[in-house]
């Protein structure tokens, strides 16, 4: 299992559209803002070229770029109730792309919930067709003690999605 840590860049926040950092900062401001339960940004890997990014603070949002700097996968993390301290993995959104471009022409929306239920969605831009199935998974691996600061391996690996058939 390869991990992307050898490069972690910090900022308020990364702008999709021009694929750069808003408002660099740097370790220490972002330390700062994780001890006070401020949001930041984690770009990890060249800043070229990321593999992923961060959104940490109340909640963690992780976005897998492909080679297009375009988020393929994200997965989105809320705070268990009346435990702050525990994460929970609630929805993962999946995207295809129009070949070179950045019009999503499908995309696939799992969520999540404690109980094991789970809702995907799959939705077909172009013709705005929706498909709704409802199952259940596996989401034991899904619970996660929020990151210490600098401590994102676990959040920057993709997850199988472990669903009941």
């Amino acid at each position: 299992m390869e991990l992307f840590t050898t490069e972690l860049h910090f900022c308020h926040k990364w702008f999709d559209y021009k694929r750069c950092m808003i408002e660099p900062m740097p370790r220490e401001a972002a330390l700062a803002r994780h001890r006070q339960s401020k949001g930041y940004t984690v770009v990890v890997g060249d800043l070229d070229h990321p593999h992923c990014l961060l959104e940490v603070g109340s909640t963690c949002l992780v976005s897998y770029l492909d080679e297009l700097c375009r988020v393929n996968d994200s997965y989105d993390f809320t705070e268990v109730e009346g435990r702050p301290d525990i994460l929970f993995l609630t929805s993962v959104i999946q995207r295809e792309y129009k070949a070179n471009s950045t019009d999503v022409i499908r995309a696939r929306t799992y969520r999540f919930s404690p109980d094991r239920k789970v809702r995907i969605i799959g939705s077909d831009i172009p013709t705005g067709e929706n498909r709704v199935t409802d199952t259940y998974a596996d989401v034991d691996d899904y619970f996660v003690k929020r990151p210490a600061f600098g401590e994102y391996d676990w959040f920057i690996r993709k997850r199988e999605i472990k669903l009941k058939s």
